[in-house]
């Protein structure tokens, strides 16, 4: 037993040393998995944060280019507006001359009926020259007063017709023109 004693007393400093490197090993083994523990968190931490800058990122661009697309279809309505609204006024300057040529076409006839009447109660043959000078000049200076009229209906209605798509034009220039921001 001695022996045993002496055994376990020279191996006490062995077994000393053992229990301290498997102490060291425990610690460096702890280090070591709350190392790869506090790596492998920062990096699915930040495999978070990147997937959500993504998909912030990708939200805000889908957001700017739905708002160019409303911005978009914004802006070709009124286009459309505008061209109905000068076709609507091409209509109504059509409608207006249609009714200036009827009125100045019943208002001839009715001259040259009155006139034809006129001439058929004629004695002389001056009577009817002078009836057709004055008949003929006034024929002719009824005739420049509407096409002066009808002139100036129809520069009017260009000029009105064209005013809701001269508006759309600078607003396109003003729109488009400008650097994007």
């Amino acid at each position: 037993m001695t022996a045993a004693k002496k055994t376990t007393a020279a191996n006490a400093p062995a077994t000393e040393a053992l229990k301290t490197v498997e102490t060291i090993v425990e610690a460096g083994k702890a280090n070591f998995e709350q190392a790869v523990k506090q790596g492998t968190d920062a990096a699915q931490k930040g495999y978070e944060q990147a997937v959500n800058m993504m998909q912030d990122n990708a939200a805000k661009a889908s957001d700017q280019v739905f708002k160019g697309y409303d911005e978009m279809v914004a802006f070709n309505k009124q286009n459309v507006d505008a061209y109905v609204e000068a076709g609507n006024v091409v209509q109504k300057a059509v409608e207006d001359l249609s009714k200036e040529a009827t009125s100045f076409a019943q208002s001839a006839t009715d001259k040259a009926v009155a006139h034809t009447k006129a001439l058929m109660g004629c004695k002389t043959f001056a009577e009817v020259v002078q009836l057709q000078n004055t008949f003929a000049k006034e024929s002719f200076d009824t005739y420049v007063q509407q096409s002066s009229k009808v002139s100036e209906l129809s520069m009017k209605a260009a000029n009105d017709a064209f005013a809701p798509i001269k508006g759309r034009m600078s607003a396109a220039a003003e729109k488009f023109g400008k650097p994007a921001a």
